[in-house]
């Protein structure tokens, strides 16, 4: 009888040890095609053993839903379902242009409040050059905010920042207006700046596009306390973009290799590249935007609207829009 308790422990012992093997080492993730390796020296191996995994896991928690998208077309601002589950729904519509227009206005760039609760959005071309306009995503009445392109709020709602041309004939430049009263400032950049203006998280520093021939070629950044700029130095062969700011306040940006646009990770000092992110070939990317979760969201000039949950795999959003943010 006890031979026989002995025999069936040792079977259980190793039972045990053979699914401990089994289950020791992660399954690794095929790349995708619009994936880029890290561009960083790889890490050197862990001499940390592995922990038993007879240790208990630890709960997992639900992951928030990402927020909606906005974004917009030549003629339409709308909030997208994530899911599909929805048609986009309609915040602001220019209306069909007509014939008589020499230029037809259209739709610039969105942006998104800190709290998710209203969209920024301009309309340029004849004979509206440059209004800006906001909306509440839940939709509602429109507001007129004044001249000016490519506003983006800071990260405690009381300012824009803008992009305005105070004459044809002079380089345009970074205003910083408050929402909440008060004088103006304006940022002389050294270069024609064009849109694609971003915050980074504390406020105190604004990045955006610099602009040879209405062509971005790199990225500046701005002191906001000072006023002072200093403009990074991309990599020959290629242009910098599309600046975005994670949580964490690394600086984001699209640098465009030849066909290819690849988000990439500068480091700390933003003199070059840390990290590849996200690839997408042949093709131009237009705008890159972060929530506060880690999410990366994309617009390419094809139109098409990519998200990046956490930095999974992307998925397709939409197709038809200029500009996307959350």
């Amino acid at each position: 009888m006890g031979l026989a308790i002995g025999i069936a422990v040792v079977l259980l012992v190793v039972a045990l040890l053979v699914a401990t093997r089994g289950n020791d080492e992660d399954p690794v993730a095929a790349p995708t095609p619009t994936e880029v390796p890290s561009t960083a020296a790889s890490a050197p191996t862990s001499s940390v053993p592995k922990t038993s995994s007879a240790t208990a896991a630890a709960p997992t928690t639900r992951r928030a839903a990402p927020p909606p998208v906005v974004a917009a077309d030549d003629r339409r601002v709308v909030v997208l379902d994530q899911g599909a589950a929805a048609a986009p729904r309609t915040v602001f519509d220019l209306g069909p242009s007509t014939s008589a227009d020499e230029a037809p206005p259209f739709i610039g760039g969105v942006a998104v409040s800190p709290d998710g609760r209203q969209a920024y959005f301009d309309i340029a071309g004849t004979p509206a050059i440059g209004a800006l306009r906001r909306v509440p995503v839940a939709g509602g009445q429109v507001e007129d905010l004044g001249q000016g392109v490519g506003a983006v709020p800071s990260p405690d709602g009381s300012m824009l920042a803008l992009i305005q041309v105070p004459d044809p004939e002079q380089p345009a430049s970074l205003v910083l207006r408050p929402l909440t009263g008060g004088g103006e400032r304006r940022i002389d950049l050294g270069d024609e700046s064009c849109s694609n203006i971003t915050w980074s998280p504390s406020g105190r520093e604004v990045a955006v596009d610099i602009c040879t021939a209405l062509e971005p070629v790199t990225v500046a950044l701005v002191d906001v306390a000072t006023g002072s700029v200093r403009r990074l130095a991309a990599p020959d062969g290629v242009t910098w973009s599309a600046p975005a700011f994670k949580p964490d306040a690394t600086l984001t940006l699209v640098e465009q290799r030849g066909d290819d646009a690849v988000v990439v990770a500068l480091t700390p000092d933003r003199t070059r590249v840390a990290t590849s992110l996200l690839r997408r070939p042949s093709t131009t990317i237009t705008t890159i935007d972060w929530n506060s979760s880690g999410d990366l969201l994309v617009c390419d000039l094809d139109g098409i609207v990519v998200a990046a949950l956490a930095g999974g795999q992307p998925q397709q959003v939409a197709t038809g829009y200029t500009s996307a943010a959350w």
